[in-house]
C-alpha cells in the first residue's frame, strides 16, 4: 500500500517515499508547450506548493522521477533548465521586513548558483539574477514563485501595512516586465489575485489558470481519482472508524465514499467537475476521523477579522449568489466578501446550476466549510469544538420549523443552534444574530435574500419556502427579556411602516411578515403574520389562484398593479 504524504510537499520526497500521487502531469506538458507565464489561485493547504515542486522536476530535466507518469510516455525533450523557485510565506508585519526577506531568498540562490547580484532593491536583484543565470547557463531561468500574496494577506487588518507590502511586490514583480529576453517558463501561484500588484499589469499574454475550464482540475483531487487512488484505504478506514465509533456498524465502503464526499468534496473553478480538498483528504485516512483539519491547519487571520468586526458583506448567503468572472480580482482599496471568501475556500462554483454567460452561482462547498464558516465567528485563538454534522441537524430543524409557522419548534431549535456558542463569544448586537441566523440557514442549504432594498428601507431577510411561501423577516436583539412582546411588535410594525412585503405582493403566493427576537441570554422568540397580497385570492376549491383581468378589462387607476 503506497503511503500518504501528509504535510509533504516536495515531489522528489513523494517519488522517493513510494506516497500516493495523483498524476496531473499531462496539464504541466501542455503547459510548457505554451509556454506563456501562468497564475494560479487556489485556496491555502489545496496543493498549489506541490504543484510548483512538480513543475520545478520538470524543467531541471529530472525524468526518473517521473516512470509511470503520462509525460514519462510523451514526447517532451527534458531538456534542464535553471530554476529560480522562491516561496513568498512570509509571516512578516512590515514592508522593511518583507524587503529584507526578499534580498535573504535571492541571495541564498545567487550562493549557490556562484553569482553575484549586489543591487538596492529587491527588484533589481531579482532583475540581476534572472539576467546572469542566461549569461551562465545559457537557458533562460524558469521562475516559480509560490504564494506572492502571502505578505499582503497576513497584514489585511492593517490596510496601510498591506498597501506598502503591496508597493515592495510590485517594484519586485517590475523586474519581470524589464527581462522579458532573459527569462523563461513562469508560473506564479497565490490565494487572492490583487489588482495593482504589477504581476497583473505588466507582464505581457499572463494567462490566468484559475477559472480556465481546462484546468479546473490541476490541484486537488478528482472523484475518479479518489476512487482509483483509495480503494484500499477506504475499506481499512471503514474498520478504523467502526472501531472508534464514528460510523454505524453495518456500514459499507459505500456509505464511508459518501460521507468522505459530503466532508471533503465539492470545490469547483469551472462549474462542472469536482474536487477533493486533498490536505482534508489525506489526512482523513491518516487520523481515521472527520476532523475539520482544513481549520485545524490555521485560521485565515484576515477573514476572521472581518467576521469578528462585523464587516463581512452577508450577501455571500443570498439564494441568487451569482458573481462574474471577476470574482477572482481584488482590489485593496475596497475589499469585497465574496471574492475574499471565493478565492480562500469558503465559496465555490456551484456543479448543478449551468452559468449565466460569464457569471457563476456559489455555493459552500462541503461540511468542512460550514463548519468552517461557523469558526469564523470563535475567538481566533479558540479550537473548532463544534459538531458540523449536529449543527446541520439544528439548522434543518430551524428552517422547517421556520416554513412549518411552529413558533415553539423554532424556538428550541435555533436556540439550540445558538447554544454551540459561549456566552463570551455573544455579542450583543443584532447584527451578530442577524449573521448566525443566516449561518444556521447555510448549514441546511437555505439559501435568503439578505438585506434587500425594498418599499421605504431594508429588509433584514427574505426566505422562500419550497412552497413558493415567502417570509419577510425582521430581526431585533434587546437587553431586556421583558420586553420581548414590545420588540415583536415593532418588527412586525417595522415590516409594515417600510412596506417590505409591497416587492412581493401581486405573485400567486403566500407572504409572512415574520418578527424574530433574541435578548441577552439567548432565549428566541418568533410570530408569523399573513400579508394581504392583493395577487392572492381564494378561488371555491380552496386553492389559490391569481385573478386574471381580460383583455377588455381596465386596470383602475388607483390599483396596485396600475
Amino acid at each position: 500500500m503506497k503511503r500518504l504524504p501528509v504535510g509533504i510537499v516536495n515531489f522528489e520526497e513523494i517519488r522517493q517515499k513510494n506516497c500516493f500521487y495523483a498524476d496531473k502531469t499531462r496539464f504541466f506538458y501542455n503547459l510548457l508547450e505554451l509556454k506563456a507565464p501562468y497564475f494560479l489561485s487556489r485556496p491555502r493547504r489545496f496543493g498549489k506548493s506541490l504543484t510548483l515542486s512538480v513543475l520545478k522536476a520538470i524543467l531541471e530535466g529530472r525524468r526518473e522521477l517521473f516512470q509511470g507518469l503520462w509525460i514519462d510516455g510523451s514526447d517532451y525533450d527534458w531538456t534542464p533548465y535553471p530554476v529560480i523557485h522562491l516561496s513568498l510565506i512570509y509571516n512578516l508585519d512590515s514592508p522593511e521586513l518583507v524587503r529584507q526577506a526578499l534580498f535573504a531568498d535571492l541571495k541564498q540562490i545567487a550562493r549557490r548558483e556562484n553569482i553575484s547580484i549586489d543591487a538596492p532593491s529587491p527588484g533589481q536583484s531579482f532583475k540581476f539574477l534572472i539576467e546572469n543565470l542566461r549569461s551562465e547557463r545559457g537557458r533562460p531561468p524558469a521562475i516559480l514563485i509560490d504564494e506572492y500574496d502571502s505578505p499582503i494577506l497576513n497584514n489585511l487588518a492593517q490596510p496601510e501595512v498591506a498597501e506598502q507590502v503591496g508597493g515592495v511586490l510590485t517594484e519586485f514583480f517590475g523586474a519581470l516586465k524589464t527581462v522579458e529576453e532573459s527569462r523563461g517558463f513562469i508560473f506564479i501561484t497565490g490565494v487572492t489575485k490583487f489588482a495593482k500588484v504589477s504581476i497583473f499589469s505588466e507582464l505581457n499574454n499572463l494567462v490566468d489558470l484559475t477559472l480556465h475550464r481546462d484546468y479546473a482540475d490541476i490541484c486537488g483531487f478528482t472523484i475518479s481519482e479518489f476512487d482509483a487512488l483509495f480503494q484500499e484505504r477506504l475499506e481499512q478506514g471503514l474498520e478504523n472508524l467502526k472501531f472508534n465509533g464514528e460510523i454505524e456498524q453495518d456500514a459499507t465502503a459505500q456509505d464511508l465514499r459518501k460521507k468522505i464526499l459530503d466532508w471533503y468534496d465539492g470545490y469547483s473553478w469551472n462549474g462542472r467537475s469536482r474536487v477533493l480538498n486533498p490536505w482534508s483528504l489525506l489526512n482523513f485516512f491518516h487520523r481515521s476521523s472527520f476532523i475539520n483539519f482544513w481549520v485545524g491547519s490555521g485560521k485565515p487571520t484576515f477573514l476572521h477579522n472581518l467576521a469578528k468586526d462585523q464587516k463581512l458583506d452577508l450577501s455571500v448567503f443570498n439564494s441568487n449568489n451569482y458573481i462574474s468572472e471577476k470574482i477572482n480580482v481584488i482590489d485593496l482599496d475596497r475589499i469585497e466578501t465574496r471574492p475574499l471568501m471565493f478565492q480562500a475556500g469558503y465559496l465555490t462554483i456551484r456543479t448543478d446550476i449551468p452559468p449565466k454567460g460569464s457569471s457563476f452561482s456559489l455555493v459552500f462547498p462541503n461540511l468542512e466549510v460550514k463548519e468552517a464558516l461557523i469558526n469564523l465567528w470563535q475567538p481566533i485563538e479558540k479550537k473548532a469544538l463544534c459538531d458540523p454534522i449536529l449543527m446541520r441537524r439544528q439548522g434543518i430543524a430551524t428552517r422547517d420549523y421556520l416554513f412549518q409557522k411552529d413558533a415553539l419548534g423554532f424556538q428550541k431549535a435555533f436556540q439550540s443552534f445558538l447554544s454551540n456558542f459561549t456566552y463570551r463569544q455573544h455579542i450583543a448586537r443584532e447584527a451578530y444574530y442577524h449573521t448566525l441566523f443566516i449561518v444556521a440557514l447555510a448549514m441546511a442549504d437555505q439559501g435568503c435574500e439578505v438585506e434587500g432594498l425594498v418599499g421605504d428601507g431594508q429588509f433584514d431577510l427574505q426566505v422562500k419556502a419550497p412552497s413558493g411561501e415567502d417570509f419577510i423577516i425582521e430581526i431585533k436583539y434587546i437587553n431586556d427579556p421583558k420586553k420581548k412582546s414590545e420588540a415583536l411588535r415593532a418588527a412586525i410594525k417595522q415590516i409594515e411602516d417600510k412596506n417590505y412585503i409591497f416587492k412581493f405582493q401581486g405573485e400567486n403566493k403566500r407572504i409572512w411578515k415574520t418578527a424574530l427576537v433574541i435578548n441577552r441570554r439567548t432565549e428566541v422568540y418568533i410570530i408569523f403574520e399573513e400579508a394581504e397580497n392583493w395577487g392572492l385570492e381564494y378561488n371555491q376549491e380552496g386553492y389559490y389562484s391569481v385573478p386574471q383581468p381580460s383583455a377588455s378589462e381596465n386596470v383602475p387607476e388607483d390599483s396596485p398593479g396600475a
